[in-house]
C-alpha cells in the first residue's frame, strides 16, 4: 500500500468515528445503554438489554397512540386515524359506514388485536365480520397483554385501539437506525399481507440491494430521510412506514426492541453500534 493510500483511509476512518462521536452526543437518556455496554457486544446481547429496560421514557415509543404524538413532532404524516383511544368507547355507529378499515391494539405488537376489514371480511381470517363483532373484539384486546417475550416498555403501555383507514396497494417499509442513521430497511408490496413476498427488496442506506431482485423504489431516498428524522438521538430504533401508491410515506410503527434479524448486515449493526458507545464512553474517537 503507498502512503497517500494509507493517509487517504486512516483519514476516512477517523471522519467516520468523528461522526460516531457527533451523532451519540445527543443521545436521549431513556435509551442510553453505556452501563451494560462492552466492547464487542453482539446484536443479540444488545437486544436483549433494551428488551429488559425499566424505562417509563421507553414507553411512549411503542405505544401506538403516543407514537402518533411523536410523529407530528417530528413532521411526519400518520394513516388517517377515525379513533384512538384507551377507553372501551362504543364504535359501532362509527365503523358501520366505512367500507374499509384497520383495527389496532395499540398495546401489543406482532399482529396481535390486528383486523383488517373490507367490504365486512377480516382479511387475516378471510372470514365475514360485522361491526358488532369487531368492537366485541376490540374490547376483549383491551384486557389481553402482550407475550411475555415483549419488551418491558410495551408491558408498560396503557391498553387501547385505534381504528385507522384501509390503504389500498400500500406497501410497507422497515428501516433500522444506528445512531439516527439508517443502516438497513426492507420494503415489501401488494397485499394482502400473506402475498406480499412477491415484491420486496432488502436495501442499504444509499439503496443498494442487500437482498432480494428488485431495484430501491424511486421513494427510498424520503423512506431513509423520514427515519432518521424520527430515529434522531437514539441509539437503535427501527422506524416503519406505509407507503401510498403515489409514493406518500405514512408512519406505521416504531420497534425499540427489533427480533428482525438483518441477516447479511448484522456485523454492520453490531460495528456501528460499538463505535458509537465506544466513542460516548471515552468522550472521543477511538
Amino acid at each position: 500500500m503507498v502512503k497517500g493510500d494509507h493517509m487517504t483511509k486512516k483519514y476516512i476512518f477517523g471522519c467516520f468515528l468523528l461522526l460516531m462521536t457527533n451523532l451519540c452526543a445527543d443521545l436521549k437518556e431513556e435509551f442510553n445503554i453505556s452501563n451494560y455496554w462492552h466492547e464487542g457486544m453482539t446484536w443479540d446481547e444488545f437486544l436483549k438489554v433494551r428488551n429488559n429496560l425499566r424505562r417509563k421514557g421507553l414507553i411512549k415509543y411503542v405505544d401506538k397512540i403516543a407514537q402518533q404524538k411523536l410523529a407530528a413532532i417530528a413532521g411526519l404524516k400518520v394513516p388517517r386515524t377515525y379513533i384512538a383511544t384507551n377507553e372501551s368507547v362504543p364504535i359501532i355507529d362509527l365503523i358501520s359506514p366505512l367500507s374499509s378499515y384497520v383495527v389496532k391494539a395499540t398495546h401489543m405488537s406482532l399482529s396481535q388485536g390486528l383486523m383488517i376489514v373490507k367490504n365486512g371480511v377480516n382479511m387475516l381470517t378471510g372470514k365475514p365480520i360485522t361491526p358488532k363483532q369487531v368492537q366485541e373484539q376490540i374490547f376483549a384486546s383491551l384486557k389481553n397483554r402482550p407475550r411475555k417475550v415483549e419488551s418491558w416498555a410495551l408491558h408498560h403501555v396503557q391498553p387501547g385501539f385505534m381504528i385507522q383507514e384501509y390503504i389500498p396497494n400500500r406497501m410497507e417499509v422497515k428501516i433500522q437506525t444506528i445512531w439516527g442513521r439508517a443502516v438497513i430497511g426492507e420494503w415489501r408490496g401488494g397485499e394482502p399481507k400473506w402475498a406480499q413476498t412477491a415484491i420486496w427488496g432488502r436495501y442499504d442506506r444509499d439503496g443498494n440491494i442487500k437482498n432480494g431482485s428488485s431495484p430501491a423504489p424511486s421513494w427510498w431516498p424520503k423512506a431513509v430521510a423520514a427515519a432518521e428524522k424520527m430515529a434522531k438521538d437514539t441509539d437503535a430504533l427501527r422506524v416503519d412506514f406505509l407507503v401510498r401508491e403515489d409514493g406518500q410515506l405514512l408512519l406505521n410503527e416504531l420497534e425499540i426492541w427489533p427480533e428482525s434479524n438483518w441477516s447479511s448486515m448484522t456485523s454492520t449493526l453490531e460495528s456501528q453500534l460499538n463505535a458509537g458507545y465506544r466513542a460516548l464512553k471515552t468522550g472521543r474517537p477511538k
